[in-house]
């Protein structure tokens, strides 16, 4: 019986992902009869419709699943590496590792007259991978040494911090174009996905999250503790260093090209894991996807619903909208185990 409710949440779920996507394509300042312009596509006429449709909103629909899916199974995966329920890439410094790389690259390169659009999304893409990979790795030692959760989740903070400053440092000596841009880009920002930024976040996402399917028995044995896992036949050291892998290539990647996003990656897993009344990863890491992207999506229809014409960005509009809740639903599932 738990089974059938399980599977009804996750295709309701992936119901509920069709519709965000549809009505997200429809979403914007000018309205689009999805099937009149897709029809003058397959015709091969080239209209403002789909040019609109083509080229702005399908890759920023797109770019809105596979962050929302990257970001919650990363917050997932790091949960149980650490123990540690507050773990996230954004909480722990992940995210800003791979900042203070993106800055590095972005406004140091200006700085000497190489634009951002001459380093190309592969310089990028693998800045980032590599800034996530270095903290992800340093925090790990540490967790290693302390076997404390609280004083882990502290050094986290102070990694964060450590890296604004540095970020802060670096756009004080900036000049203002290449300010601005990494400004914008720090709120968080799904309009300037380009198809050649999807050519390399789809497939690069697509092996991960599978890969990440293949070690959901693994998963499950962790949250018994290292001990119990190793009599299950899980090499605990193998299985940390995939997931470091895995986790900083998806967060680095995203990062790298929708900017810091702090809500998803912490409280994705939390609300998947309410909603499914489970904690086996063969259901939990399907549901974070999904439910990853049903929120970046809905915030990203939310945050250009505004008259104005402006689009708020979509950092703060994950915590406006989904922090309220994900708490409710912690709560109830709380009470309800009570």
């Amino acid at each position: 019986m738990k089974t059938n409710r399980k599977t009804i949440v996750l295709f309701a779920l992936a119901t509920l992902l069709v519709f965000l996507f549809i009505t997200d394509l429809k979403s914007g300042g000018r309205c689009i009869n999805l099937s009149d312009t897709l029809l003058a596509y397959l015709n091969g006429q080239t209209t403002n419709n789909t040019a609109i449709l083509f080229d702005i909103r399908l890759p920023k629909a797109l770019a809105a699943i596979f962050t929302g899916a990257a970001l919650s199974v990363s917050g997932a995966i790091m949960q149980i590496v650490f123990k540690n329920p507050l773990a996230g890439p954004y909480v722990l410094g992940i995210s800003s590792g791979a900042s203070l790389a993106v800055a590095c690259v972005t406004m140091l390169a200006a700085s000497i007259g190489i634009s951002v659009y001459t380093l190309g999304n592969w310089t990028i893409g693998l800045t980032a991978i590599v800034g996530t990979l270095t903290v992800m790795t340093a925090i790990v030692a540490l967790a290693n040494k302390l076997n404390d959760s609280i004083t882990l989740l502290i050094i986290g903070v102070l990694f964060a911090s450590l890296a604004n400053a540095v970020i802060c440092i670096i756009q004080f000596f900036s000049n203002p174009d290449s300010l601005k841009l990494f400004v914008n880009w720090s709120m968080g920002s799904l309009n300037t996905i380009t198809w050649a930024q999807l050519q390399l976040l789809v497939p690069v996402s697509l092996i991960c999250l599978a890969a990440t399917l293949f070690l959901s028995k693994q998963l499950d044995a962790m949250l018994l503790g290292d001990v119990y896992a190793t009599t299950l036949g899980v090499n605990v050291r193998r299985f940390r260093n995939y997931s470091i892998l895995i986790t900083s290539i998806l967060a680095g990647l995203t990062t790298a090209f929708t900017g810091p996003i702090g809500f998803i990656g912490i409280a994705v897993p939390h609300l998947t894991r309410g909603l499914l009344d489970t904690t086996k990863h063969l259901y939990v890491i399907p549901g974070s996807i999904l439910n990853g992207a049903i929120i970046i999506l809905a915030c990203d229809i939310v945050s250009q619903s505004l008259k104005s014409g402006y689009t708020l960005p979509i950092n703060a509009m994950c915590a406006i909208i989904g922090a309220p809740v994900v708490t409710f639903v912690i709560l109830k599932g709380r009470s309800r185990h009570r």
